[in-house]
């Protein structure tokens, strides 16, 4: 016997993997699945409030794994949405979509979120992965992404364009990310957090009035009344018709007369803007 076959019979054939079955979601009783089409019929009628209120306390009782809870997610960041609620908008399509990363329609709204809530970069990545899962789609669907990712990357560019020069994409999405971050924590008050990442933001030499002008907020919400004033005048010095700097000058001058606590508006500059309707995934029947 040859030493090639003696080696063909030492050879023992690998044991097959076994696959364990996929335990299906539990099912969904009756109630709920009422309640959700409810909500879809409320959504369809442009009952937004009333679609949110209707699907919000449903979450609790749907399992993850269960295909109907990204269906009811879609819903409420639709309605969210169509109410400007942008950033609430975001957080529930960013559930769905890591619930289920297939679907073209949650890329292209959370993109859509994104582009209100000014990321235009992130809003430019969305718009790219919706158009790559779109190839099945419908015409006009197609059209829609391709339309709202010319119109995204042309903001890129411009954003782009106030930074330094030869800026990287992933350096300004970087920036982007930080500047949403230190947003967030100013919606909950967290100034000294806040003025911490704001500051990372004015030191890397970018000539964008808003990073000067939210650092300034910072610091008057901590009666840093002297540092305040200086960060506003450079936000003007980039910016000089920057209007919420303006007023901001004005209401430190009369806030170091005063005794009373400061307070703050969180500004939308999109209040006034129609909004883009975001995309259905469910049929309308």
């Amino acid at each position: 016997m040859s030493k090639k076959s003696k080696r063909a019979k030492l050879i023992k054939p690998m044991k097959q993997l076994q696959q364990k079955p996929s335990i299906p979601p539990p099912p969904i009783d009756a109630q709920t699945l009422s309640r959700i089409q409810l909500a879809k019929q409320q959504l369809l009628k442009r009952k937004y409030a009333d679609c949110i209120s209707t699907g919000e306390p449903l979450l609790d009782s749907l399992p993850e794994s269960s295909p109907v809870r990204v269906e009811l997610l879609a819903l409420l960041g639709k309605a969210h949405g169509m109410l400007k609620h942008y950033r609430q908008s975001y957080e529930l399509f960013s559930q769905a979509i890591s619930l289920d990363p297939t679907v073209a329609q949650l890329w292209y709204n959370r993109g859509l979120a994104c582009h209100y809530i000014t990321c235009p970069a992130e809003a430019v990545l969305n718009f790219e992965r919706a158009l790559e899962l779109s190839k099945n789609e419908t015409s006009e669907t197609v059209l829609e992404i391709v339309r709202q990712l010319e119109k995204d990357r042309q903001d890129l560019r411009a954003g782009m364009e106030t930074h330094e020069a030869g800026i990287t994409f992933e350096t300004y999405l970087e920036r982007e990310k930080l500047f949403t971050q230190a947003l967030n924590l100013t919606r909950q008050e967290k100034w000294p957090e806040a003025e911490l990442l704001f500051r990372q933001l004015t030191e890397t030499g970018a000539r964008v009035p808003q990073y000067w002008g939210n650092l300034a907020v910072c610091l008057m919400m901590q009666n840093r009344y002297d540092e305040a004033e200086v960060a506003l005048k450079q936000a003007l010095a980039i910016s000089p018709h920057y209007p919420i700097a303006r007023d901001n000058l004005r209401k430190l001058q009369k806030q170091r007369r005063s005794e009373k606590p400061l307070g703050h508006t969180i500004v939308n500059p999109y209040r006034e803007k129609k909004v883009k309707p975001f995309l259905d995934i469910f049929k309308k029947d």
